[in-house]
């Protein structure tokens, strides 16, 4: 796969993960929900919760943003058991303290649309778009265990979700104790497969009401996870095609958690089986981003399309960038010369290929000094030249030097062919070439990397200035 971890890195930062501002909202309207509730349990003379606890993708870490503002924090409110007795010292039923939570946040009349009661919560609508969430629990002890009941429309049920957050982040603390290079990255493939989820949301095609929860969603990345250190869309396609893979056997995604329920609906789940669909489309999609002489072009413009988004296109770039320790150098814009040879192969750039420069003023002199185009050399320097690419093994390495100048012309010393490295083959990259300032003028050192016939890697000129 061309190497696009740059663009998906900075698509991650730009269009899918939550700003620092916007968490920094998100926690200010959960405290605020807090302390209102709080509020309303005293004007109401009702017994003051043990605790709010924050729960699911925002407690995760792993909220995506939202095109319509829809997004949602689930805040759980526990209580114990004993709190929740009346006056008889009987216990309340679960529809009267569903009640109390819902009464305590009604009583502040901002809300263009009052809170009410869901199946398993109490929601709270905020006039931006975004809303609440507000599960009630109670605790029992038994013996020297709590259990935790939820307060849902049908009665109590025995469930805590700050379990799901618990083994949520064992998986990522997994990843920690690997000691990898990029532990994050798990919980960056669930962003953007959450942010897939919903990348269509149009009145006539819109998936994130036909998709799977989120919780349901996670379970699936986490279970299927393939860690690729600094590779995004190596990592979110391969995860993905293990995905379909597991959905194209069973539509059965079991709870992480409690061993006799699942997260969807057996084997006849449509909105798991509306997920596996479109995993098979996005992959189909993305096979060709699998074959080797796919361009840079090609491969940004099916992950535009499998996120429904033009971000990726916008990134693609007409001109080969080459970064010389500080000096970026527009390969078409530059000098050319008629004794240049031109490239033998079709160029893709899939990967990048990076040269420095290093110059000793003495023949035979061990102290070389760090170089870029910008420095002008004087003649008779030893030049040592290293190049460094992500291409994976095995592939070629070739060279070009090009000179120019009155001096190289009249000498007969004008060059521009391209050559082997001398020990590239199998092994790979002949790191390192050496050269001498012979000539004043302008010169230029490039580096190729070929597989199969293919360059998938260009440097760009590394300018050489003699005075």
């Amino acid at each position: 796969m061309f190497n696009c971890a740059k663009e998906m890195n900075k698509f991650h930062q730009e269009k899918v993960t939550l700003s620092e501002k916007e968490q920094g909202e998100m926690r200010n309207r959960r405290d605020t929900n807090r302390n209102r509730l709080k509020n309303g349990f005293a004007d109401n003379g009702k017994p003051v919760a043990k605790g709010c606890y924050s729960q699911g993708s925002y407690r995760m870490r792993t909220m995506v943003q939202d095109e319509q503002g829809d997004y949602d924090i689930d805040d759980g409110v526990y209580f114990t058991r004993r709190s929740l007795q009346n006056s008889n010292g009987n216990n309340e039923s679960y529809e009267n303290v569903r009640k109390m939570v819902c009464d305590a946040v009604v009583r502040d009349q901002r809300f263009k649309k009052s809170p009410e009661q869901k199946s398993k919560c109490v929601r709270v609508y905020y006039n931006e778009g975004y809303h609440i969430d507000l599960p009630i629990y109670r605790i029992t002890e038994e013996g020297d265990n709590e259990v935790y009941e939820l307060a849902t429309k049908d009665g109590w049920e025995k469930s805590d979700a700050r379990q799901l957050t618990t083994w949520f982040n064992e998986h990522f603390g997994k990843n920690l104790n690997k000691g990898e290079d990029d532990p994050q990255q798990m919980r960056r493939i669930v962003r953007f497969t959450k942010k897939f989820a919903r990348s269509r949301i149009t009145d006539e095609d819109n998936w994130k009401e036909k998709m799977p929860s989120g919780i349901c969603i996670t379970k699936l990345v986490v279970d299927h996870y393939v860690q690729k250190d600094s590779r995004d869309d190596e990592s979110l396609y391969e995860t993905w095609s293990k995905i379909v893979q597991a959905l194209n056997c069973s539509l059965r995604v079991e709870h992480p958690i409690e061993a006799d329920k699942t997260l969807s609906d057996g084997d006849n789940d449509p909105k798991v089986e509306f997920l596996r669909n479109k995993f098979n489309w996005a992959v189909k999609e993305l096979e060709i981003t699998q074959q080797f002489n796919c361009t840079q072009k090609e491969v940004l413009e099916r992950w535009g399309t499998v996120f429904n988004t033009d971000f990726f296109t916008s990134q693609i770039s007409e001109q080969i960038d080459s970064l010389n320790f500080g000096l970026v150098i527009k390969t078409e814009n530059s000098l050319s010369v008629p004794h240049q040879e031109p490239p033998r192969w079709r160029i893709t750039s899939r990967y990048r290929v990076s040269i420095s420069g290093r110059f000793g003023e003495r023949k035979g002199s061990n102290a070389f000094k760090l170089f870029t185009g910008t420095n002008t050399l004087p003649k008779y320097c030893d030049l040592r030249f290293h190049a460094e690419t992500d291409t994976p093994k095995p592939f070629d390495v070739f060279w070009q030097v090009v000179n120019t100048g009155e001096e190289a012309t009249k000498a007969n010393g004008l060059r521009g062919e391209i050559f082997p490295a001398k020990s590239a083959g199998a092994g790979g990259l002949n790191t390192s070439h050496n050269e001498s300032t012979l000539y004043t003028g302008t010169h230029w050192l490039e580096c190729f990397i070929v597989k199969q016939g293919v360059c998938v890697a260009r440097s760009g000129k590394f300018y050489v200035k003699i005075s």
